[in-house]
Parts: C-alpha cells; structure tokens; sequence
C-alpha cells in the first residue's frame, strides 16, 4: 500500500488490517458493516476500498502478492465498482427528474395563479 507522502504526518491507519478488511469483504460477499471487530472500522475499509480501487492499487496488491483465485478477487472488486457506478447513475437520474417535476408544477401553479406577486406579498 502506498505510504503517506513526504513532509505530512504519517498516517495511523493500518493499512494491513484494512487491506485484510477488504478482502474479507469481497470474499464473503458480506456488508461493510458486518465485519468483525478484528478488523480496522467498517467505514475505514470502505473508504480505503474506493481510494485504492480508484487509483488502481488494489488490482496491483492482488497481482503482487499473488492471492490463490486472485482472478475471483478482480472479478469481485470490477462487481462493486459496477453497482457503485450503478449507484451514482440512478442517484443523478433521480435528481434530475425530480427537478424536471418540480420545474413542472412551479408552471402549473403560475399558469394558475397560485405562485404570483401578490400571493409573496401577502396581499
């Protein structure tokens, strides 16, 4: 795992136990907040998770130390950044059509009257 970047404070994190985390993760299939307590904090982990799966460390920790079914592992971790893409795409497509509906009815209720100066106003 990368060490922490010259002229910072070094990092607490056990990067060992988080990396262990992780692969118990995506071995047993479980949630992240069913990790045993052995392991660094859950949210740790995660975090941990989409920082080295972003910048490619993560594939290259499973290629370097050579991880029996490693070929499962990267197939494991392309799953989670899939459905976390997935995730991120129904999250914006959601958003985007409650502004259309929103945008929809501050039409009506104009066309309407019901949004005007005078109802601001309180006349």
């Amino acid at each position: 795992m990368p060490a922490s970047k010259k002229g910072k404070k070094p990092q607490r994190l056990d990067r060992r136990g988080a990396f262990n985390g992780v692969l118990w993760v995506l071995r047993t299939g479980s949630p992240w907040n069913a990790m045993p307590t052995r392991f660094p904090f859950h949210d740790t982990c995660r975090l941990c998770f989409w920082a080295w799966a972003d910048s490619g460390v993560l594939e290259r920790a499973v290629d370097t130390l050579a991880i029996p079914a490693a070929h499962e592992l990267r197939a494991l971790i392309g799953q989670r950044i899939a459905a976390r893409r997935r995730h991120e795409r129904d999250r914006f497509n959601r958003l985007h059509s409650c502004d259309g509906k929103l945008v929809w009815y501050l039409r009506c209720l104009m066309e309407a009257g019901g949004v005007g100066r005078d109802r601001v106003s309180g006349d």
